[in-house]
């Protein structure tokens, strides 16, 4: 993949072009086994990659791998042009994590200073622990978790010193953070927070979190001390994060568990299967191991392959698993409605509010900000009518391209 010119065959920042997804396509996965394998199979499927990237642009999915693609082709001996060109990515990356880890913990003393217990999620105990080098991945934020009773002061607390949520703040009452997890916000620098008050959106109780802040571990964030995940808290939140459907599909995940695994912490596989069945997920912790099992050879024990063989999921962990894995615009009538019934009977377990007459319709109105309850019956059948429009479109164009090859 030599230069042109002064063209380069490999973008210097992210691409904007996706392929929206949940699991990698052919190229990302040649890709992928480039960047992880550790013989020569990594080298057959790196040749190859490079024959589709001949004709094909590298989609924004696939550019976040690059340094680990670099990084274990190096370690292989291998020298090759492509390799200089992801060079600087590489170093973009570390620059912008470096910026990113000083912005993290001035949030972090901030967060602090009001007397908030913090943890870190995802990108940043992701580098600080398991990888190697700050520029192998990339990182487009940073994720901060407080204590959910803690959730509605903080997300005012940010809003009262400059930070902006996607939302207008009279509608982050009480009854919408009680119904999700997480909350985007930005800053006049374009800093990217995402403030979580629980883990998984799967998990929405008050306590629900408890037993990941009972096995966390220290860390230092630029001499800023805070928490984060242990490993094995680390391993199943990164599965489980990385089995979703995306826009930009996140199979980096593969990436962040292999590091996890080669790295020198230890495992507890007893807790990990727990947890998945708890967290009644085990139907994606299935699917995440045995990728990493057979497709990568991780180190994972012969008598948990069993275990996920053996084991059989709740109807509910296999529904959810099929939400996870399916786009939301191609989803059924059917499929959208037992999400939102999946989603009300989870949440009225933990809101009373949700339990009073009319239940159901009042959990819709919340969802799709109706002015009352009452207007669910006809939004409802205005969402009914757009997604059979769509569907007829879909089918006329299927037939067009049958008849016209």
């Amino acid at each position: 993949m030599p230069e042109t010119g002064n063209q380069r065959s490999i973008p210097l920042t992210p691409p904007t072009l996706t392929v929206g997804g949940w699991e990698p396509n052919r190229a990302q996965g040649l890709l992928i086994n480039a960047a992880l394998l550790p013989d020569e199979r990594a080298l057959a499927c790196f040749e190859q990659w490079l024959a589709h990237s001949a004709h094909h642009p590298i989609d924004s999915a696939s550019w976040r791998l690059l340094p680990l693609l670099r990084d274990n082709l190096l370690d292989l001996d291998l020298n090759h042009p492509a390799l200089e060109e992801i060079r600087p990515i590489q170093r973009y990356n570390w620059l912008r994590n470096k910026i990113h880890l000083n912005r993290a913990s001035q949030a972090l003393e901030m967060l602090h200073a009001r007397g908030s217990r913090t943890m870190m999620l995802k990108g940043v105990p992701l580098l600080l622990r398991y990888y190697t080098d700050m520029g192998l991945r990339s990182m487009e934020d940073f994720d901060i978790l407080i204590p959910s009773d803690e959730a509605e002061e903080t997300v005012a607390f940010l809003i009262e010193n400059g930070w902006h949520p996607p939302f207008i703040r009279s509608e982050l009452n009480s009854e919408w953070i009680q119904s999700h997890h997480s909350l985007n916000f930005t800053n006049d620098e374009e800093t990217r927070l995402d403030l979580h008050w629980h883990i998984f959106p799967e998990r929405l109780a008050a306590d629900a979190d408890k037993p990941f802040w009972n096995t966390s571990i220290a860390i230092d964030v630029n001499g800023v001390a805070t928490r984060a995940l242990d490993a094995t808290d680390e391993l199943l939140a990164t599965c489980l994060n990385g089995l979703r459907w995306e826009k930009v599909p996140p199979i980096r995940w593969i990436g962040d568990a292999m590091m996890i695994l080669e790295a020198e912490y230890a495992i507890d596989w007893e807790r990990l299967m727990t947890r998945a069945a708890e967290l009644e997920q085990f139907s994606a912790i299935r699917v995440a191991l045995s990728t990493l099992r057979f497709d990568f050879t991780a180190n994972i024990p012969d008598e948990t392959i069993r275990e996920l063989n053996c084991r059989r999921p709740t109807a509910r962990d296999a529904f959810d698993f099929l939400r996870r894995i399916h786009p939301p615009d191609r989803a059924s009538i059917g499929q959208r409605f037992r999400l939102h019934w999946r989603r009300y009977e989870m949440l009225k377990e933990h809101n009373p509010e949700l339990l009073k007459f009319p239940g159901f319709p009042r959990y819709l109105q919340r969802e799709w900000s109706l002015a009352s309850w009452l207007h669910a019956p006809f939004a409802a059948a205005g969402k009914l009518s757009s997604s059979l429009a769509r569907r007829l479109r879909r089918n006329s164009r299927s037939r067009t391209r049958t008849k016209n090859p």
